[in-house]
């Protein structure tokens, strides 16, 4: 059994889903430790392979550990909770240049919509799909 240097990489934590992982490790880097997310891509191919790899790893370097358990245990707590709760958006649409009213909200557009399905029906003028059939010049039809 060798000794752990302080570069060495350390399983903290463990979760079932990527997103978990990503939120830990996010509150970590935010705290400035160096955090790393392992056997994500693992189980986003083969949900399956999640209990046989251990889960999620969540990993540390390992002069980190002691400060990111505790960092972690805080999360799981609910100390960061309402962190967001005065947050105000960078980007604002502000009120109405008409009539000053706060209350705004954005317009549904159809205009996209019918751009869609213009491209949909013009892309299949120009690609036509063949159906399985062959036909003569009288018209008629039959299978290949």
């Amino acid at each position: 059994m060798s000794l752990k240097t302080d570069t060495d990489l350390v399983t903290v934590a463990t979760y079932l889903f990527p997103w978990q992982a990503h939120i830990a490790c996010g509150r970590l880097q935010v705290e400035e430790i160096l955090a790393f997310v392992n056997h994500e891509h693992h189980i986003r191919m083969n949900w399956n392979l999640a209990v046989a790899l251990g889960g999620v790893k969540l990993q540390v370097p390992a002069r980190s550990c002691i400060e990111a358990k505790q960092i972690l245990a805080a999360l799981e707590a609910g100390e960061y909770d309402g962190l967001l709760d005065d947050y105000e958006p960078i980007y604002e649409s502000g009120p109405c240049p008409s009539c000053g009213s706060k209350e705004v909200k954005p317009v549904f557009s159809l205009d996209g919509l019918f751009l869609m399905f213009g491209m949909v029906f013009f892309i299949g003028l120009l690609l036509p799909v063949y159906r399985n059939q062959l036909r003569c010049n009288n018209g008629h039809r039959w299978p290949r």
